[in-house]
């Protein structure tokens, strides 16, 4: 109905306010080193499917933000499409941007623009990974994407062995 629709659309724009009222997001710095991880839709079968074990995606990120080189930052930038249509919640961007040396991207920052200047890009399965790779970049993976044989591809398979392996990456 009309007056579903409203309320549905006013709950979004709250939503969206609050963010901005938080500084949810930010504005990358370009000058700083800094690794590339896109979240993705959720439900969808790049997670679910494809990576079982890395659905929880801040655990993912955890992981990664703690396998940094000190150097480096943790960018990580919503999916347009999840944030068009409010999806998560303000406590799941909380739980991530209080991670150390962690930043969280708007969703309307160019990710290609991100891809090109990033060391490195991290993903559960998604294209971003594909798109790192045909832009010569080194690219972590937690799944298996169908793209994973590329030479610039790395495969996480075990975390404890994950710093050593974004050294790798980075490094080659």
């Amino acid at each position: 109905s009309t007056r579903e629709r409203i309320k549905v659309n006013l709950k979004r724009r709250f939503w969206k306010k609050r963010l901005e009222q938080l500084g949810t997001f930010q504005s990358p710095n370009t000058d700083q080193k800094y690794v590339y991880f896109p979240l993705h839709l959720q439900p969808e079968a790049s997670t679910m499917v494809k990576a079982p074990l890395y659905m929880h995606l801040p655990d993912v990120i955890r992981m990664v933000s703690k396998s940094l080189p000190m150097n480096f930052e943790l960018y990580v930038k919503e999916h347009p499409a999840l944030y068009k249509y409010k999806s998560r919640s303000i406590r799941y961007y909380r739980e991530i941007s209080e991670l150390p040396n962690t930043t969280l991207i708007h969703p309307s920052v160019d990710s290609h623009s991100l891809i090109k200047e990033a060391e490195m890009v991290t993903t559960v399965t998604g294209t971003a990974g594909l798109e790192a790779a045909l832009y010569k970049k080194p690219v972590i993976t937690f799944g298996n994407p169908n793209y994973d044989k590329l030479s610039q591809v790395y495969t996480a398979e075990d975390p404890a062995q994950l710093a050593a392996l974004v050294s790798q990456a980075i490094n080659n």
